[in-house]
């Protein structure tokens, strides 16, 4: 066994040979020098966790366990933590059941309750699971023993362990068992997090520690009295359990979110009362947690605890009164209460601590529109009706009543609308008795506490308010001035009309504009607007653009007509009032015709007009001169054909046509589906493929709507062109063509109309269009749902039901291999 250290190192590299009887070899000779050669196996400790991961062979991989089962106790807990984080992605990964029962083996030393899961045969994700969530690593030493070994004093061995521990990284504990002086050192971080956050039974730390060797029976205890004493940890302490600051913590905020209150008594027997109040300083800093104290300190109740009480009370009552909060909080919470209240629930009509609520102002406002239909409001016998203090009413209605039209009583404890008294003044003066009028008069102006010379000059004063307010007014909103006049619709016009304003009015966006120079700006700014969209447009669909300007349709077909008038724009109705086709949509329309254009069915929306169609004519004849079209015209039937059209109108050759537009299609749509083929079948989706796929199904569907319009335009513009050359003409511009027989030629249409998407070859064409649709909308529609099975079955691979929904799904949108 005399060997040195470099023959011992060559050996050790060895067990990476590519031949497996080198390896075998290599093993069975460092099997003998486990004992001797630890230093130099611990130095070189990542070389075996190496070999270890790419070794197959039983014989190899034993070798490699015994050495480093015995190497891994004198690792210190740095080295530790990175090899046991090494050795369980190898677990994770590992295919090879010898090189698993060789990880458990060595995983098994550091990691309790790992060995009986184990012999339990528990599967691999039980296992994994107990190991992710492992106790913090811990060494455990004997100092009396390795003072012995080594010849040293005790007290020496510890200075020397402890100076060579780092602080920040490292917890150690030192205590006595058996008259032997032993050590303990954590990884600190580790520890510190295991505790946090955390109810701990002590004799559950008993027992971790036990696994380690650890016989002390009161060593769980004492731990966690050093770490508090220390300052590490914070919580409470009892004989049983150890419960840290954070659970506390939790505890109290997870009681005052379910109850909302806390009793502060129950809580304080748990724990200690300077905890409790050092952690409800804390907890009560947080929004959700603001609240108050009872006055007895007793209780602990949430601000939103207490207002949803208060709200149920709202929903009920036309006024809160917080007054029986105040003795059981006290005179300053109680203010603190009703600040919080005032800020969030109530409105900031009061008087005292009597608060008016939301369904107390709505039934107020709907106390006015009732007193409006009667013709008067007695103030006092509303609130009362309402039981809402006179004081609060009054501040409420003050403001809503200066704009109503009417007037209040001397006392200011009615208030009577113009329209009421109007009509009763009407009544009187129908009267044909002067005597019956007088006393009515009379008895009126009693009721209204009003000099009898006065009623009709009061009833008429806040109408000529408002009528000299309109005469110098550039605009008022519609809906508010005649729910203040008391009148209808028809009869605000009417008013609006009689104040007799010069400069007229414009009705816009539910406003009466009287300003003329407001008038011409808005007219201007409709028409600027309109004819900005004129220029880039093809199609106006007035309702629309109305919609999109906010502006009325009337005055966007009084913009239309005027630009037209003022020639600033060309183009005509579609359909009456309602879609406007521009001079660039006129010419684009004709471009896309296909080669044939008959100029009296060139709009398919309406009839034309003659002098309508003289305008398409004089478009169209620009276009032909200006090069844009190249055809024949004949103005006698209104017909325009490229050459190639007039000279090859066959069914041939509109097939033709029809496959080289639409195959190019076909094959767009193909490519993408195999695109989004591809990514779909991937084991993992990932966020880049969904932004891909995302991005080609967008894209993809945009081209069938584009497509499918030019389908259409395709298949109309052959049956014009197929109908016109091969039917037998009736019209008055054909007579003599008409005594013409019409013979059947191959290739070319039947006699009578004839529609081309009825022929065979264009039909598997459009089918074969439509498949390709419909599975891509289908992809479009099931592309989350992919997705989502996929993810299920990454968490979990045995999932059965999420794999055989998937293997459905694919096979439905053609995916399987």
């Amino acid at each position: 066994k005399n060997i040195d250290d470099e023959h011992i190192h060559k050996f050790i590299q060895l067990l990476g040979d590519a031949f497996t009887e080198v390896r075998i070899n290599a093993a069975f000779f460092l099997k003998d020098f486990i004992e001797d050669q630890q230093a130099i196996f611990l130095l070189n400790y990542h070389d075996f966790v190496q070999f270890l991961k790419n070794e197959t062979n039983h014989e190899v991989l034993e070798v490699i366990g015994i050495i480093l089962q015995q190497i891994q106790p004198l690792m210190s807990i740095g080295i530790l933590k990175q090899y046991l984080s090494v050795l369980v992605q190898i677990y994770e990964e590992s295919n090879v059941p010898k090189r698993s029962d060789v990880l458990l083996l060595l995983l098994q030393q550091e990691i309790p309750g790992l060995k009986e899961a184990v012999d339990g045969h528990r599967s691999k994700r039980d296992l994994l699971q107990i190991i992710h969530n492992r106790p913090p690593l811990v060494r455990f030493m004997d100092l009396n023993d390795i003072a012995e070994n080594q010849n040293m004093k005790v007290e020496k061995v510890e200075q020397y362990i402890q100076a060579e521990l780092d602080e920040e990284m490292h917890y150690s504990l030192v205590f006595m068992e058996n008259h032997h002086k032993k050590m303990l050192i954590f990884d600190k971080m580790e520890l510190l997090k295991f505790l946090s956050g955390s109810k701990i039974a002590i004799d559950t730390v008993r027992k971790t520690l036990q696994h380690i060797g650890v016989a002390h029976q009161a060593i769980g205890a004492i731990l966690l009295r050093d770490l508090l004493d220390r300052g590490e940890i914070e919580g409470f302490l009892t004989t049983e359990y150890f419960y840290s600051l954070d659970f506390i913590q939790q505890e109290l905020e997870q009681e005052l979110t379910k109850s909302g209150m806390i009793h502060l008594q129950s809580v304080e027997k748990r724990y200690n009362s300077e905890i409790i109040s050092k952690l409800l300083e804390e907890i009560t800093s947080k929004t959700r947690f603001h609240g108050i104290f009872t006055q007895d300190k007793s209780h602990y109740y949430t601000f939103n605890y207490l207002t949803k009480e208060i709200e149920n009370e709202m929903t009920r009552k036309n006024i809160i009164d917080l007054t029986s909060y105040k003795q059981k909080f006290g005179h300053e919470n109680f203010l603190r209460l009703e600040q919080f209240c005032k800020d969030r629930l109530f409105n900031a009509y009061h008087q005292d601590h009597k608060w008016l609520t939301n369904l107390g102002m709505t039934r107020i406002q709907q106390s006015i529109r009732t007193a409006e239909q009667l013709g008067e409001a007695d103030i006092e016998y509303l609130a009362a009706q309402l039981e809402i203090p006179v004081e609060i009413y009054r501040k409420v209605i003050k403001p809503i009543f200066k704009r109503k039209n009417g007037f209040w009583n001397k006392d200011e404890n009615h208030f009577y609308f113009s329209k009421f008294v109007k009509r009763r003044i009407n009544e009187i003066q129908s009267e044909p008795n002067p005597e019956i009028r007088k006393s009515q008069i009379k008895a009126l102006a009693e009721e209204l506490q009003i000099d009898e010379e006065d009623i009709s000059q009061k009833v008429d004063e806040k109408l000529q308010k408002i009528a000299e307010r309109l005469m110098v007014a550039e605009e008022v909103d519609i809906k508010p001035m005649m729910k203040d006049l008391q009148m209808d619709y028809r009869e605000f016009l009417q008013f609006i009309e009689s104040i007799g304003r010069s400069d007229g009015y414009l009705i816009l966006n539910n406003k009466v504009i009287f300003s003329e120079k407001r008038i011409q700006e808005e007219k201007s700014k409709i028409a600027d607007k309109v004819y900005s969209r004129a220029k880039r447009a093809d199609y106006f669909d007035t309702d629309i653009l109305a919609n999109q300007l906010k502006y009325a349709p009337q005055l966007i077909n009084e913009a239309i007509e005027l630009l037209l008038q003022e020639g600033k724009i060309s183009g005509i109705w579609l359909k009456e009032r309602e879609k406007f086709i521009t001079l660039r949509g006129i010419q684009n329309r004709m471009q896309q015709a296909e080669g044939y254009i008959d100029l009296n069915s060139f709009i398919e929306e309406r009839d034309l007009l003659e002098e309508e169609i003289n305008f398409f004519e004089e478009i169209l004849l620009q276009m032909i001169k200006d090069h844009v079209l190249t055809g024949v015209y004949d103005p006698n039937n209104k017909v325009y054909q490229d050459e190639d059209t007039a000279s090859k109108a066959s069914l041939v050759t509109e097939r033709e046509r029809f496959t080289k537009e639409i195959i190019p299609q076909i094959e767009d749509l193909e490519r993408a589906y195999t695109l989004l083929r591809d990514i779909f079948v991937k084991e993992d989706i990932y966020p880049g493929d969904i932004e891909e796929y995302d991005e080609i199904l967008e894209q993809t569907i945009r081209k069938i709507f584009n497509a499918e319009a030019l389908i259409k335009r395709i298949l109309n513009n052959a049956n014009r062109r197929l109908n016109r050359q091969f039917s037998i003409p009736n019209s008055s511009n054909s007579r003599k063509s008409s005594k013409r027989k019409v013979k059947k030629r191959q290739g070319q249409a039947p006699a009578k109309s004839f529609d081309f998407k009825d022929d065979e070859e264009v039909a598997v064409l459009l089918n074969d269009f439509k498949n390709w649709k419909e599975l891509l909308l289908a992809i479009e529609q099931k592309k989350g749902e992919i997705v989502f099975l996929k993810k299920k079955l990454k968490v979990n691979p045995d999932d059965t039901d999420s794999y055989s929904k998937l293997k459905n799904l694919l096979d439905y949108l053609g995916f399987s291999e």
